[in-house]
């Protein structure tokens, strides 16, 4: 076959497919081609009813081909006047007309027999990209992870809106330190619920008793509450 009949092919193949797999496109042929004639929608069997219509297009092609091949022949035949050398030519054309006519009218056929799946056409369909699942985190998760209970995330604190872990601003309900933003702390509140907190600064006054933790080193800055005068220190 021409190498540039087979690059056209190729060409209007990916075509096809590019078109099929972005937008459903329609188009009108200027000249019919086989059963590709009015308006048609470009799909994923687009390609597939064209290489059908080029294999009828040709197939009715190599047999009038043919035809007229034997008929020049017969005609060479007779008048050949007894030549064995024209007779021998016209005989040779013959067996070589018929033998095209048979492949042409026998080839669907003949494929069939040999394997079924190359007369079959099937759509070409683009496979759908699967988003990557990330596997869902169940303890110790960090902020902004996915969750259902306090218990899977570090905060301690699933957001029952967000459905996510976070963390708690000043002023706001806590049950534990991990639940409050960075330099804040679950305050005891005498009558009231438990605050995330500012810490306190170096002098101020820490205590177990103010802490919900228990822990009055959580309540200071430096992370440092004298044991001895109860107020937060400087940095060990």
């Amino acid at each position: 076959m021409d190498k540039k009949i087979i690059i056209a092919i190729i060409v209007l193949g990916i075509f096809f497919i590019f078109n099929a797999a972005l937008a459903q496109v329609t188009f009108t042929p200027q000249v019919p081609f086989g059963s590709i004639t009015g308006e048609i929608q470009i799909g994923p069997d687009t390609v597939g009813q064209y290489v059908k219509a080029v294999i009828a297009f040709v197939s009715a092609i190599v047999i009038v081909a043919a035809i007229i091949m034997i008929m020049v022949a017969g005609v060479q035949w007779i008048t050949a006047a007894g030549d064995s050398g024209k007779i021998g030519k016209a005989k040779d054309t013959i067996i070589k007309a018929v033998t095209g006519l048979v492949i042409a009218l026998f080839a669907v056929f003949i494929l069939q027999l040999i394997n079924p799946a190359t007369t079959i056409f099937k759509p070409l369909t683009p496979e759908e990209i699967q988003p990557i699942q990330k596997e869902a985190c169940t303890s110790s998760c960090p902020e902004g992870s996915d969750c259902t209970s306090d218990t899977q995330c570090s905060s301690n604190y699933c957001s029952p809106s967000l459905k996510k872990c976070t963390t708690l601003a000043g002023g706001t309900n806590c049950t534990n330190t991990n639940q409050c933003l960075l330099g804040l702390y679950c305050k005891k509140i005498a009558g009231n619920p438990n605050q995330c907190s500012a810490k306190n600064p170096i002098g101020s006054d820490c205590s177990i008793v103010d802490a919900v933790s228990g822990n009055a080193n959580e309540m200071c800055q430096t992370n440092n509450c004298d044991a001895t005068t109860k107020k937060c220190a400087s940095s060990l």
